[in-house]
């Protein structure tokens, strides 16, 4: 998705990453990507949680605000009840 390296089989994408910002866009300011896998995964290949948490968080982040090209990037982390966060993990 947007130009960023995944590690499934996934069809090539129809816009080049910035077409797909603009897009995005539209006549907006201002875009906002939600997704609580932005920052990697909660657990390994064999469903340990991992140690420490989300150890690829930076470099993903960064990844991210490179590849989209946006200029200065906000963000923002939200929390939730660890007990149905785990339960959902």
């Amino acid at each position: 998705m947007l130009g960023l390296k995944t590690h499934k089989n996934l069809p090539e994408p129809t816009r080049s990453a910035p077409d797909q910002i603009d897009f995005m866009f539209k006549d907006g300011h201002r875009l906002i990507l939600s997704d609580e896998n932005f920052i990697g995964v909660l657990h390994d290949h064999d469903g340990r949680i991992l140690s420490p948490l989300y150890p690829r968080a930076a470099p993903r982040v960064e990844e991210l605000a490179t590849t989209l090209d946006l200029g200065a990037v906000d963000i923002y982390l939200g929390l939730r009840n660890p007990t149905g966060f785990l339960t959902s993990a």
